[in-house]
């Protein structure tokens, strides 16, 4: 799975400042490939995707 989104928005996603959801239902994050991989990225830097 890949995940694209611009530096500003990575800082804010992984500060807390949005949530993944966020991001992606509002076309700031967009995931290409294996969707249910993207779920990994949680466990790996400890969010709450």
């Amino acid at each position: 799975c890949t995940l694209t989104m611009s530096d500003d928005n990575f800082v804010k996603l992984f500060t807390g400042v949005m949530t993944s959801m966020q991001a992606f239902s509002s076309g700031k994050l967009s995931l290409d490939g294996d969707i249910m991989k993207s779920q990994l990225i949680e466990k790996i830097f400890d969010l709450n995707l």
